[in-house]
């Protein structure tokens, strides 16, 4: 019977921790066309799939070749975080999100209870000036809600010359002929977001691999001086930590740890150039209380088996 006990607490425990912990937006397959939704994208130029090769790294062949899951080895408070990157077809790794009119956004239906910290995995396909991008959090009290309360975090952008440090910056960093030649260093900061509540954000290198544009491929900037230039390719990451925000507007006493996480959108601010490419979302939840009702009910069961066992 106590065997019994063992592997039922066991049963149920699995329960509780399949409905929390670290979470990958998309699966194993990532942000593929079915979990994301490009409504809020420009018409006639919306947000697109596209590829780390021939776009994002300007055409230049890598390896090994970004896909599967790749986790975030650094020590900026994502050690243990793994991505699904998108699994949708050759050439498919990441979102575009377009310039051209401010505001361009691409959602992401999330719908997860008691969201604690959420990381995003975001870089500039090119950039020679300012392309900040704003990261809007959608709380409610469903999953699916649509009265929500948003915490809406700017990200700085790190690349242009003029910056030191930001918390999004290029794909691509060029040694040789091509557009971008510097590199800002990523930094954390807390954020004031719109609605009120501090949020605390990391950002950190997570990939780099060396690259060589070959004269043979297009090239995604369009410039035929590319030919034979060199540099090295980057993925980032950044860590949203919502330190039990306030969000009183959906009603007293509500904060990310009671309610839902409802979607995830990514802004593209700039209005010229290239824009901002999100390639994966994971995130960081405690269970929803009828999973934790769940577990004591069944542990109460199985308690009360083991005393009419012994009656």
């Amino acid at each position: 019977m106590f065997r019994f006990a063992i592997v039922s607490g066991i049963a149920l425990f699995s329960v509780v921790a399949a409905n929390a912990g670290q979470i990958q937006i998309g699966g194993a397959n990532g942000l593929t066309p079915s979990t994301v939704s490009t409504a809020g994208c420009l018409s006639g130029a919306g947000c697109t799939e596209q590829g780390f090769v021939a776009t994002l790294f300007q055409s230049a062949p890598v390896s090994p070749q970004v896909s599967g899951t790749l986790p975030d080895p650094a020590g900026d408070g994502g050690s243990g975080v793994n991505f699904s990157l998108i699994s949708n077809g050759p050439g498919n790794n990441f979102w575009d999100l377009p310039t051209g009119t401010a505001g361009t956004s691409l959602t992401i239906p999330i719908g997860i209870f008691g969201v604690t910290d959420v990381w995003t995995m975001i870089n500039d396909i090119e950039s020679t000036s300012s392309r900040d991008v704003n990261v809007l959090f959608n709380f409610g009290t469903t999953a699916n809600a649509s009265t929500v309360e948003t915490l809406n975090v700017h990200l700085f952008n790190g690349d242009g010359g003029s910056s030191t440090s930001g918390q999004v910056r290029n794909g691509l960093v060029c040694t040789g002929p091509c557009v971008e030649s510097s590199q800002a260093s990523l930094t954390g900061e807390n954020f004031t977001t719109t609605a009120g509540p501090t949020v605390g954000v990391v950002a950190d290198q997570i990939w780099t691999q060396p690259y060589t544009i070959l004269c043979s491929l297009p090239q995604s900037l369009g410039s035929s001086n590319e030919c034979g230039g060199s540099g090295a390719a980057y993925l980032d990451d950044q860590g949203f930590f919502f330190n039990s925000a306030n969000l009183s507007t959906l009603g007293a006493g509500l904060t990310n740890l009671n309610t839902y996480l409802v979607s995830v959108q990514v802004n593209e601010i700039s209005t010229s150039g290239s824009g901002a490419g999100l390639a994966a979302i994971t995130v960081d939840a405690v269970p929803e209380p009828s999973t934790i009702l769940l577990f004591v009910a069944g542990l109460g069961v199985v308690g009360l088996g083991r005393l009419r066992k012994r009656a």
